[in-house]
């Protein structure tokens, strides 16, 4: 527990720091350079090793990004092809069709999630809500973490988190209603409260399902964290998993509103 707090006390500043005050490209930089670490863990998950072409072909979404949404598009439409064409490279006929699932499930999972970061910049003070989401998440987490070691009794999901509680649960709504209205009153004061709730809701569902669905990868590779560069929090896997279908909410919400 000592070792996850000063890991997220030096680790999450560092990083809001970077992207604030660092170059225009910064933040772009620590997408591209979280993918790539991301799809390195998600490729030992589903296949024991490191794959060079999981990695090429992940992180093809959030580079074509960079150009806009036809960009993402394009380089989305162009990875699948090419994942079903590397799988070839493999003997028999079952490895092919585990290593052409395996590539497309972690374009899909990983790098195309990670590609509506770059989007959501690219909107007015897309980058304001950006923070509202990771710090949001990040005291989502905090909270259900607390909470669910104090008074936590009903398991949430005991086969794919044995410690994650329903206490907990309700716990990562309020923090995250706690962080995005933070954030709100310094740079989003302009934000309808309608827009604003449905946001928090949506992240405090959203956010908790992604945490599960890698638990169940890490289930079944038999494993407790994805990896172990981030000590006490594990992989950048592990701490990206709430973002993979709360990105793309955040950037369609940017759009349509």
């Amino acid at each position: 527990m000592k070792k996850r707090i000063l890991s997220a006390l030096l680790f999450a500043p560092g990083i809001v720091l970077a992207v604030a005050f660092g170059p225009p490209w910064a933040f772009e930089a620590l997408i591209l350079s979280a993918s790539v670490l991301a799809l390195r863990e998600g490729g030992k998950l589903l296949w024991g090793k490191t794959t060079f072409t999981a990695i090429a072909l992940g992180v093809l979404p959030p580079i074509g990004a960079l150009w806009g949404e036809r960009g993402l598009t394009l380089a989305t439409v162009c990875s699948l092809p090419l994942s079903f064409l590397f799988s070839l490279r493999e003997g028999p006929t079952k490895a092919r069709a585990e290593a052409f699932v395996g590539l497309c499930f972690l374009i899909l999972y990983i790098g195309w999630p990670m590609a509506f970061f770059v989007l959501s910049k690219q909107m007015p003070q897309g980058l304001y809500w950006i923070f509202a989401l990771v710090l949001g998440v990040w005291c989502g987490d905090t909270a259900a973490l607390f909470v669910g070691l104090w008074i936590g009794k009903r398991p949430l999901c005991p086969s794919l988190s044995p410690k994650k509680t329903v206490e907990g649960a309700v716990a990562h709504f309020m923090g995250v209603a706690f962080g995005v209205l933070t954030v709100r009153v310094f740079f989003l004061s302009g934000a309808s409260a309608l827009k604003v709730l449905s946001f928090v809701l949506a992240i405090g569902i959203l956010s908790q399902i992604g945490d599960l669905s890698e638990s169940l990868l890490k289930r079944s590779a038999g494993v407790k964290d994805s990896g172990g560069l981030i000590p006490g929090h594990g992989g950048v896997l592990d701490r990206i998993d709430s973002f993979v279908f709360t990105s793309p909410f955040l950037y369609y919400l940017l759009k349509l509103s």
